[in-house]
């Protein structure tokens, strides 16, 4: 049976840090035989002796002056394991590798051995020449790859790895937008929460906070590239995130004036809701099309709201100015048709013509209940759910459509 999404957000956070301490106990020596630990098979040491330290599982190559050798190697299985070393692979391009070499002498038939980064296409790009069995994190030369060298660190939690990847791609993002090179700030800010994705973790201040930083990063870097609505979603949900915070708050506000929401007091107005938590799933922080859903109704009412505005200021006849119909009934009836076809469609054409004749609007007054009753019934949904308040005719409109149902028929 399907069970709804846990939303019960101190209960899941404990759940995570549970399995934190579990992982870190699954890669303790003490406690796991095998893990981390391989047979020692070069040269110097027979396959039955000593067991080596625990290999790490994984590692984090920065810095490197080909780009592509940057990123998260995990060790893969043992069967892929070589000169008596695991193989490392990185997470966003699996052609990328570091493994343990051997090489032999043909004149003196000695065996030399060294660690390779080889890249996509299997040419290594850095080397280690070194006899010890453990990664080393200096030494490294450049063979087919530029310079500089890069920088190794190695981790027995991988969700650390991918953590500490992801702070390095916030200062990267940040350091492009310091240069006012967007593209290169977004594409960093993309792979920083992707990496925190596969980390897997979900949960915790610090979790929170760095997911924050790299949506408000993200955020401006695409008001810089004019698509202010995933502005405003990044935004929006670093807000969800972390509330009251500044950046995310200025960076919303200004993806808001740019998408044409109004004034800043209007746009201030759509924004009270956000940080309250019930926009955004914490449960999958990371997941934002129910953000994308909040930012296209935020988006729609903002248009009704231009559109309500923009007939008021074009000088429209005032009640006393419509003409007269020499049926009264008529009269009375047609503001209502006319109603159901701005429910229908409140930007098309009719709709325009609809809040000529729709005094509420006109005058600038609220629904009330009474003329909410006679519309709820002249459509045949007598059942209908009483206002809760009162409201002005947009508000109205986009509010009776989610609950007009063949239940309230």
């Amino acid at each position: 049976m399907l069970q709804p999404p846990i939303r019960v957000y101190e209960d899941a956070r404990q759940r995570a840090v549970q399995r934190v301490k579990q992982q870190q106990q699954a890669c303790h020596p003490e406690e796991e035989e095998g893990c981390g630990y391989v047979k020692a098979t070069s040269s110097r040491a027979p396959a039955n002796e000593l067991r080596e330290p625990a290999f790490p599982r994984a590692v984090l190559v920065s810095a490197a002056g080909d780009k592509l050798a940057d990123g998260v190697y995990q060790a893969a299985s043992s069967a892929l394991a070589r000169a008596g070393a695991p193989v490392y692979q990185q997470r966003e391009r699996p052609g990328c590798q570091i493994y343990r070499d051997e090489q032999q002498n043909p004149r003196t038939g000695r065996t030399k051995h060294g660690w390779l980064l080889a890249g996509p296409s299997g040419e290594p790009l850095y080397g280690a020449p070194t006899e010890a069995l453990q990664l080393p994190e200096q030494g490294w030369r450049a063979f087919a790859g530029k310079e500089p060298v890069p920088s190794l660190r190695a981790f027995q939690v991988p969700a650390e790895a991918f953590t500490a990847h992801a702070k390095l791609l916030y200062e990267s993002a940040s350091q492009a937008l310091l240069q006012e090179d967007c593209p290169a700030a977004r594409a960093a800010g993309d792979r920083g929460l992707d990496c925190l994705e596969r980390s897997g973790e979900r949960f915790g201040e610090a979790f929170e906070a760095l997911a924050a930083e790299l949506l408000c990063v993200r955020s401006r870097a695409e008001h810089g590239l004019g698509d202010f609505r995933a502005a405003l979603r990044d935004a929006v949900a670093a807000l969800e995130l972390v509330q009251g915070h500044t950046v995310a708050h200025t960076a919303a506000l200004a993806a808001a004036l740019g998408l044409g929401c109004g004034t800043e007091a209007d746009c201030q107005e759509l924004l009270e809701v956000v940080g309250s938590g019930e926009i955004l799933d914490r449960c999958t922080p990371l997941a934002l099309r129910v953000v994308e859903r909040w930012v296209d109704e935020v988006v729609h009412v903002a248009e009704v709201r231009k559109t309500f505005r923009g007939r008021m200021t074009q000088g429209l006849p005032s009640e006393g100015e419509r003409p007269n119909c020499e049926d009264e009934e008529e009269e009375k009836a047609e503001p209502a048709a006319d109603d159901a076809g701005l429910l229908l469609a409140a930007s098309s054409t009719a709709a325009h013509s609809a809040v000529c004749s729709v005094p509420a609007l006109l005058d600038g007054k609220e629904v009330t209940e009474a003329y909410h009753r006679g519309f709820t019934s002249w459509v045949g949904f007598p059942r209908a759910a009483d206002m809760p308040e009162a409201l002005l005719f947009h508000e109205w409109t986009l509010w009776l459509g989610g609950h007009l149902s063949v239940m309230n028929w």
